[in-house]
């Protein structure tokens, strides 16, 4: 994981995972350029002179922890380099088989990773749907922080509890159950969640069946101020949704966007390095900058649906 310059007070550094010492009041500014990989320290305001056992004890516990929660993401990565992103107060969340960089802003992930392969989906297939939906509070994030289940039945009417990374993409019981976790769900329109971009799921499942494998990385793009919120929390309604994909047997990427709105079903094709233009996040920062900025013709969506429960 690759920590950007943060200018956080400790409470945020816990926030996100990170337990300081007491004492270390005020600034704490750190630059990880990896998990090990201290580059930049600057004491706390109105601190004495740190020790150099100090430092290193806080390079060891900064990046262990990193290390702790990074390591069973790194295969859902392209070449095991995350998507990295510039927004603040975000803890990144490790499941088997996908992972979510979790916003205490907007109560939604900003992303969610997968890498689908022919034998993940063929598993994925063979079960059968949760039924009831098994929608629950993420217990790795504070309650302060997070989004509840009462925020979008406030919305109920308009929006569904839409999934960053879905449900049938899942290859097991344990995995499913974890796709519904309130950390990976963002308020999307029920048309569009249920229709057009239902059909931007299929779609990548069938490029990974004919290819054998697809990196994935999905999630919501907020255009303007203000943004819309639903619930007592205020979480955050996109405008509109991305998924980016980079096949391998094609060497190409591009990216699907949608509205997030009832009643529009089209859909258009960016490239990656367009992406990071709209939201500063590069899906694919293992990928050459040619593969980036080169909008590779993806399937169009397979519509297997023309309604939708709000029509």
């Amino acid at each position: 994981v690759r920590f950007h310059h943060c200018d956080l007070p400790p409470s945020d550094l816990k926030r996100g995972g990170f337990f300081l010492p007491d004492g270390l009041d005020g600034q704490f500014v750190m630059w990880l350029a990896t998990a090990r990989n201290a580059r930049y320290w600057r004491r706390p305001h109105g601190a004495g002179p740190m020790s150099r056992a100090l430092i290193l004890f806080l390079v060891f516990l900064v990046s262990g922890a990193v290390e702790a929660i990074a390591a069973p993401c790194t295969d859902q990565f392209l070449k095991g380099s995350p998507p990295t992103d510039p927004h603040r107060y975000t803890t990144l969340l490790c499941y088997k088989q996908f992972a979510d960089l979790y916003s205490a802003q907007t109560k939604t992930p900003l992303w969610a990773a997968e890498h689908l392969t022919v034998e993940r989906l063929e598993k994925a297939a063979r079960l059968r749907p949760l039924d009831p939906a098994p929608f629950h509070l993420e217990d790795q994030i504070p309650s302060y922080d997070g989004s509840t289940l009462a925020d979008y039945h406030s919305a109920g009417a308009v929006y569904d509890r839409g999934h960053m990374a879905p449900s049938n993409d899942m290859p097991d019981a344990e995995s499913q159950f974890n796709s519904f976790t309130l950390s990976n769900i963002v308020p999307q329109a029920a048309c569009n969640n249920e229709v057009i971009w239902n059909g931007v799921e299929a779609a990548t499942r069938s490029l990974a069946t004919t290819d054998g494998e697809v990196y994935v990385v999905t999630g919501p793009i907020f255009d303007g101020f203000p943004i819309d919120t639903i619930g007592k929390n205020g979480v955050a309604v996109p405008t509109r949704l991305f998924k980016a994909i980079f096949d391998p047997a094609q060497n190409g990427a591009g990216v699907y966007v949608t509205r997030n709105v009832n009643g529009d079903q089209t859909w258009r094709e960016i490239s990656v390095a367009d992406l990071k233009g709209l939201t500063g996040i590069d899906a694919f920062p293992a990928l050459p900058d040619g593969v980036k900025s080169a909008a590779w013709p993806l399937p169009p969506p397979e519509l297997l649906r023309q309604a939708c429960r709000v029509n």
